[in-house]
C-alpha cells in the first residue's frame, strides 16, 4: 500500500507542481488582467449572437466556432470581465503542462528533467503577457495534445490502452481544430503516429475509427450550432472561402516570417524553452560526438521531432508576425529539450539533486510571480499599451466613458483596428457587424476584392442610423503606418463619407485621445431623433 502511493506520488508530483505554481500565478498576477483587444473580439460576438444576431450572417466573422464556445463559457462564469476567460486559460495552460510530463515520463526522463522542461514553458507562456495569453492557439494546441497521450500510451504493449481513450482523443482533437483550424498538424502528427507503429495490427483501424467517430461530435454540435442559426453558408463564406482566398494573400514574405519566426522563439515568443532545447541540443552532441555515427534515435525522439516541424508548419503557415502563434512551439521545443536530456549524462546526474532541482524552480517561478506582479502594477505611458499592465485596455476605458453618457438605445460605430473592447464594454449591439478590424479587412481585401468598396458603403449607411451617437476612428499610424497609408486615401476619397462626418458629427475632444478620434453625432434636443428621423439627401458620387 505505502509503495503504491508513494509510486503515485511520483507520477503525480510535476503535475501537483504545476497546478500550484498556475494557482499561484492566477492569484498574484493572472486573474487581474483584462481583456486584450483580441479577446474583446470573441466576447463581443458571443454577446451579440446571445442578442439575436446570427454568426457569419449578420456578424461577418472569418474565426471558426470552437471559440466561440470557450468565450460562451467564460462570460457564463464573469460576465464581459476577464475573469472567467482566464480561468479557462489557466485550465488549458495546466492540460498542456500535463501533457508534457505525461510524454516525458513515456521517454523515461526523471524527476528533475521533467521539471525543468515544464517550468521552462511555464515561464515562456506567461512571459507573452496579456496580449499572447488565452488567445485560440492557448486554447486549441492542449485540446489536441491531449487526444496525443492515448497514442503515446498505446504504443507500449504492456499498457494497452481502451477504445474509449481513443473516442475521447478524437473528440480532443476535433475541438482544437475547431477552436483554431491552423493547429492541424499536430493532429496529424498523431495520425501518422499510430498508422507508422501499428500498421500490420488489426486493432490499429479499431483505434482509427474510434477516434474518427469521437472527433465527428465536436463537428456535429457545431454544424448543428451554425444550421439552427441558419450560418452554414455564411461559414462557408467567411471561415473558408474567404480565409482561404482574399485574406491568405495579406501575409508576410517568406524571408520577413523566417526573421519573425527567430526573433520571437528568441525573446517573448518561446525564449526560455528555446534556450533549454539549445543547451540539450548541445550538451547531447558533446556527450555524443564520438559515437554519432552509432546513434539510432528513439521512437519518441522521433515522434518529438515531428511535433516540432508541426509546430514550425503552424506558424509558417499563417503568413502573420503574431507572438502568440508561437505558442505550439514552445511547447515543441520543451519536450524535445525533454526527450535529448534523457540521454544527457549530466542530466542523469541531476536525479541525484532532486530536492535541489525543485528548490531553484520554485524560487525561479516565485521570482517570475513578483516581477510580472511588480510591473502588472504600472499604468500606461504616454497613451501606449503595457503589456503586462492590470489597467484595462485603451479601448475599454474609452467603451466605459462613452457609457456613461449613452441613452437607451444609443449605440456606436468603431472602425478599427483592434478597438473591439469598446464595443465590449459598451454591451451595445453595432449597426456596423465587422467585428474583425476594418484595417485588416482593408489590407487583405484592397484593391483585388471588390468586398473592400462593400464594406465602405455599409460604414456610410451604418454612420446615418438613428441609434447611432458616436463614431470612433482608432488611429493606427504609429503601430501599424502601412496600413495607415492605405486605408487613409481610401476614406477621404469618399465624399459620402465625408459629407456626412462634416454634417452629421463633430469630433468630441473629451473623448479623443492620440489612438481614437471620436466623432458625436450632432443633436438637436427639440426634436426626438427616434419617433422623427430625417432623411439626409446625400451629393453624388458619380
Amino acid at each position: 500500500m505505502r509503495k503504491g502511493i508513494l509510486r503515485a506520488c511520483s507520477a503525480y508530483s510535476g503535475a501537483l507542481f504545476s497546478f500550484v505554481v498556475i494557482v499561484v500565478f492566477f492569484v498574484s498576477f493572472y486573474g487581474h488582467w483584462p481583456l486584450w483587444e483580441d479577446h474583446g473580439q470573441f466576447h463581443r460576438i458571443v454577446f451579440e449572437v446571445s442578442q439575436g444576431l446570427r454568426p457569419y450572417v449578420d456578424i461577418p466573422e472569418f474565426n471558426w466556432p470552437g471559440i466561440y464556445g470557450i468565450h460562451y463559457l467564460a462570460r457564463l462564469i464573469s460576465g464581459s470581465s476577464a475573469v472567467g476567460l482566464r480561468v479557462l486559460d489557466s485550465i488549458f495552460v495546466f492540460s498542456a503542462c500535463f501533457a508534457l510530463l505525461f510524454i516525458l515520463r513515456e521517454a523515461k526522463a526523471g524527476f528533475a528533467v521533467r521539471l525543468l522542461c515544464v517550468s521552462a514553458y511555464l515561464l515562456s507562456y506567461y512571459m507573452g503577457g496579456m496580449g499572447n495569453t488565452a488567445q485560440r492557439e492557448s486554447f486549441a494546441a492542449p485540446a489536441i495534445l491531449l487526444g496525443l497521450l492515448p497514442w503515446i500510451r498505446g504504443a507500449n504493449a504492456d499498457q494497452p490502452v481502451s477504445v474509449p481513450w481513443y473516442i475521447a482523443s478524437g473528440i480532443g482533437m476535433a475541438t482544437g481544430v475547431l477552436i483554431k483550424p491552423t493547429v492541424w498538424p499536430l493532429g496529424f502528427v498523431a495520425v501518422l503516429w499510430a498508422v507508422w507503429r501499428e500498421l500490420f495490427r488489426g486493432q490499429t483501424w479499431v483505434r482509427l475509427i474510434a477516434c474518427g467517430a469521437g472527433g465527428c461530435v465536436p463537428v456535429l454540435l457545431a454544424g448543428g450550432w451554425l444550421w439552427k442559426n441558419g450560418a452554414v453558408e455564411g461559414f462557408w463564406r467567411w471561415g473558408v472561402h474567404f480565409t482561404s482566398s482574399s485574406y491568405s494573400t495579406w501575409q508576410l514574405s517568406p524571408g520577413e516570417l523566417a526573421l519573425y519566426i527567430v526573433r520571437n522563439v528568441s525573446t517573448r515568443g518561446s525564449p526560455f524553452c528555446s534556450f533549454l532545447f539549445v543547451v540539450a541540443l548541445i550538451s547531447w552532441f558533446a556527450a555524443n560526438r564520438k559515437r554519432a555515427d552509432k546513434f539510432s534515435p528513439s521512437r519518441l525522439m522521433i515522434f518529438g521531432l515531428a511535433i516540432l516541424v508541426a509546430s514550425v508548419a503552424i506558424v509558417w503557415m499563417q503568413y502573420k508576425g503574431t507572438v502568440y502563434h508561437c505558442i505550439p512551439l514552445q511547447w515543441a521545443f520543451a519536450l524535445n529539450a525533454g526527450i535529448i536530456l534523457v540521454q544527457v549524462p549530466w542530466a542523469q546526474k541531476l536525479e541525484l539533486r532532486k530536492r535541489t532541482v525543485l528548490a531553484w524552480c520554485t524560487a525561479g517561478l516565485f521570482m517570475f510571480a513578483l516581477f510580472m506582479a511588480g510591473v502588472g502594477m504600472q499604468r500606461p505611458e504616454g497613451g501606449f499599451w503595457r503589456p503586462w499592465s492590470w489597467a484595462p485596455t485603451p479601448g475599454t476605458q474609452l467603451g466605459r466613458q462613452m457609457k456613461s453618457v449613452l441613452r437607451p438605445r444609443e449605440t456606436a460605430v468603431v472602425f478599427d483596428y483592434q478597438g473591439q473592447n469598446i464595443l465590449v464594454a459598451l454591451e451595445r449591439v453595432s449597426p456596423y457587424p465587422y467585428p474583425n478590424g476594418m484595417y485588416v479587412l482593408l489590407s487583405a481585401t484592397y484593391p483585388h476584392n471588390p468586398l473592400w468598396a462593400t464594406l465602405l458603403e455599409e460604414l456610410e449607411l451604418a454612420l446615418q442610423r438613428p441609434e447611432v451617437r458616436f463614431y470612433v476612428f482608432e488611429e493606427v499610424q504609429d503601430i501599424w503606418p502601412e496600413a495607415a497609408q492605405l486605408v487613409k486615401p481610401l476614406l477621404n476619397g469618399r465624399p459620402v463619407l465625408q459629407h456626412i462626418l462634416n454634417t452629421q458629427f463633430h469630433v468630441n475632444d473629451q473623448l479623443s485621445s492620440r489612438r481614437f478620434m471620436v466623432y458625436e453625432k450632432k443633436r438637436d434636443d427639440k426634436v426626438n431623433r427616434y419617433e422623427s428621423a430625417t432623411t439626409v439627401h446625400l451629393p453624388s458620387t458619380e
